[in-house]
């Protein structure tokens, strides 16, 4: 096990998808003290962020392939480039959830008992969130 190079831009990838749960948060409240006109922008603050997260991880793979650190270069850049890769994954398709609960917005009311959108967004954006920062600690923090 070699360690790798560490980006800085990671640091501020971890701050970015921490922000973006602070955004989704901010939503989820405001959309329960039915304050809807402010949910849209709430959410499309944690679009924007968690796509700028997407960007800061490409940014960081750039710069470690500049390094020459490449997927099979050791067991530690194989593990960072799987799990950061499935990780990116998974914001991708927070985002497309997130998209979900803009249109749902403007679709007719929802029938009674159904689940809130912006509500399960969230919880999948904060786990998200969470395993991004397990995972930063796993590769960089705790080695």
């Amino acid at each position: 096990w070699v360690p790798i190079y560490c980006p800085p831009v990671l640091w501020v990838n971890t701050g970015l998808l921490v922000l973006s749960s602070v955004a989704l948060e901010a939503a989820k409240t405001r959309r329960r003290m039915d304050r809807a006109r402010a949910v849209p922008a709430w959410l499309l603050a944690g679009v924007g962020l968690g796509v700028a997260f997407l960007g800061g991880q490409l940014f960081a793979w750039t710069q470690l392939s500049a390094q020459g650190i490449f997927l099979p270069t050791s067991p530690h850049s194989s593990f960072f480039y799987m799990l950061t890769g499935v990780h990116a994954a998974h914001v991708l398709g927070g985002i497309g959830g997130l998209f979900y609960a803009l249109c749902r917005r403007w679709s007719p009311a929802a029938r009674p008992g159904s689940a809130d959108p912006v509500a399960l967004c969230a919880t999948y954006w904060h786990f998200v969130t969470g395993v991004w920062i397990y995972l930063f600690g796993l590769l960089f923090i705790w080695q």
